[in-house]
């Protein structure tokens, strides 16, 4: 019945109390944070008040008596690692919460282990469990700890500091409030957190959080493990990556050749990390990193190759199923932030800087990846092409290879969504004015050796790529027509036999146009031009 359990609670609490070291074994407290943390859960206010009442003394024991905190904080024991990790929690919540500060004065080491502890064991069952049950109460009582800890002006060294940094940003209300975007009036705002975030800032004499993440970013980034082979997504080390990369990227990105880039790397390559999902989350990590305007800038010619040869092309390799085309596309917003954010057409690519081979590789890959179901893996993939084609030097393609893709890039003409019609466009203007001079080059060497030109670069591609554009002249999408109409003249820019031939079709279709006016319009500049 409730009210006996409360009464058993209340008196054992008192018994606790008289006993003090008494309460030493692993047995006996491995046995009381079972029940203690079973019972605060009841449903039943006394029970509640009676199993908190033991829990504080428990606490009040297991800080005056350090072979019993041991006991606690000892995995290894036994009984212990029979306990349920919520009951462990529940005990430490409490405690920290009602500890007085003459306790937290005299066991500072012992409170931030506690504190530490508690963290680490409340990130792992909100990564594991959705809506774990303590997992506000876990912020509010470390909320009190920071209070405590800190209102007696108790001297942390840097290895204490980063360890309490690193319990910080493993907590989601916390870690929130580091966020670059925070705001005290975005919805996630917490007014414990903050208050707490206000005493910490003053404590250390740090004016803004980014620098107070940034005075233990080196200790705290020391502190993860070397993953053997792979961080499970719910573990701490992978929670605090995590953490890290969102919070500042760009000190991040300063140090990813040398410290990310062997952790990182392991979690997106398939030979070592075979879990779809896991890789995917990695993926999304790596693109969060790539597309942060702090990290932009900061990352080596080296680096771009090395995330194209082992995170981007490992993982465009096509599978059937939902979740292998859930991955093809976290590659491509990977290589989608990793052009956008490093590479520019006027800073080029050379193959002394990237190492040009990986991005060459790129290119039927992503030719393949047009025709994917899912609308936004083929709009990336257009972008990332479009991207790739104008940074290119012409003299690094190889003509086999990129001819292949122009009926790839003029089949997206037809897609059933605008915005990749006119990224269809965009691509193809930079494909034309890629392999323009090596065609012109190759034409006049025939020319003048006076043999006839290979097939590829015959009359029929060029009759191929007018006579579709001019199809989509007359699109029912004025911004499509208008895109049209760039590609077609980048396409007579070609050179004469380009521009008659292209003179030509548009004389033969302008009167079978709904409106000739844009059709009669592009004959009036190539006669013009």
């Amino acid at each position: 019945m409730p009210p006996m359990r409360a009464h058993n609670l209340h008196a054992l609490a008192s018994l606790i109390i008289t006993s003090g070291a008494a309460v030493n074994s692993s047995f006996q407290v491995g046995k009381l944070i079972q029940t203690y943390g079973n019972w605060i859960s009841d449903n039943d206010e006394g029970v509640q008040g009676g199993s908190r009442a033991a829990i504080r003394a428990l606490g009040a024991v297991l800080i005056d008596h350090s072979p019993a905190l041991r006991i606690l904080l000892d995995f290894g024991t036994p009984p212990l690692a029979a306990v349920r990790n919520d009951s462990l929690v529940n005990v430490i919540l409490e405690h920290l919460r009602r500890v007085s500060a003459r306790r937290i004065a005299s066991s500072a080491t012992t409170m931030v282990t506690l504190f530490c502890h508690l963290a680490e064991v409340s990130a792992e069952q909100r990564a594991s469990c959705p809506m774990p049950f303590n997992a506000d109460a876990a912020d509010i009582c470390l909320c009190y700890a920071v209070r405590n800890l800190l209102r007696l002006r108790l001297e942390l060294d840097e290895l204490s500091l980063a360890k309490l940094m690193r319990s910080l940003l493993l907590l989601p209300s916390f870690t929130n409030a580091f966020l670059p975007t925070y705001t005290q009036a975005s919805p996630s705002s917490n007014y414990m957190v903050n208050q707490s975030l206000v005493i910490l800032l003053a404590h250390f004499g740090q004016s803004s959080r980014a620098d107070f993440v940034q005075i233990s970013f080196d200790a705290v980034i020391g502190l993860l493990p070397k993953p053997n082979p792979c961080y499970e997504i719910h573990t701490v080390s992978w929670l605090l990556l995590s953490a890290l990369v969102h919070i500042c990227p760009g000190a991040v990105a300063s140090v990813f050749d040398t410290v990310l880039a062997p952790i990182l790397l392991v979690h997106v390559h398939p030979c070592s990390n075979p879990n779809p999902e896991a890789r995917i989350k990695a993926l999304s990590l790596l693109h969060t990193l790539m597309c942060a305007l702090d990290a932009q800038g900061k990352f080596s010619e080296f680096t771009i190759a090395t995330l194209i040869e082992s995170a981007v092309l490992p993982n465009l390799v096509w599978y059937t199923g939902r979740t292998a085309n859930s991955t093809r596309k976290a590659a491509l917003a990977v290589l989608h932030g990793v052009l956008h954010s490093a590479l520019t057409p006027s800073t080029g690519l050379s193959m002394e800087q990237t190492g040009i081979q990986p991005i060459l590789r790129l290119l039927p890959v992503l030719g393949t990846s047009l025709d994917e179901y899912d609308t936004s893996s083929r709009e990336i993939s257009l972008s990332c092409l479009t991207t790739l084609l104008n940074c290119l030097p012409p003299t690094s393609l190889q003509l086999n290879s990129v001819l292949e893709l122009y009926p790839a890039i003029v089949k997206r003409l037809d897609d059933s969504l605008d915005d990749i019609r006119l990224e269809a466009c965009a691509t193809f203007s930079a494909y034309v004015k890629c392999i323009s001079p090596v065609i012109a080059l190759i034409l006049l060497f025939c020319r003048f050796a006076r043999v006839t030109p290979p097939n590829a670069l015959t009359e029929t591609i060029l009759e191929y790529c007018i006579e579709h554009f001019l199809v989509h002249l007359d699109d029912a999408n004025v911004n499509v027509q208008s895109a049209v109409f760039q590609a077609l003249l980048t396409i007579g820019s070609v050179g004469p036999l380009a521009k008659v031939m292209l003179s030509r079709k548009v004389s033969e279709i302008s009167f079978s146009h709904r409106d000739p006016a844009l059709a009669i319009r592009l004959l009036n500049v190539l006669n013009l031009s």
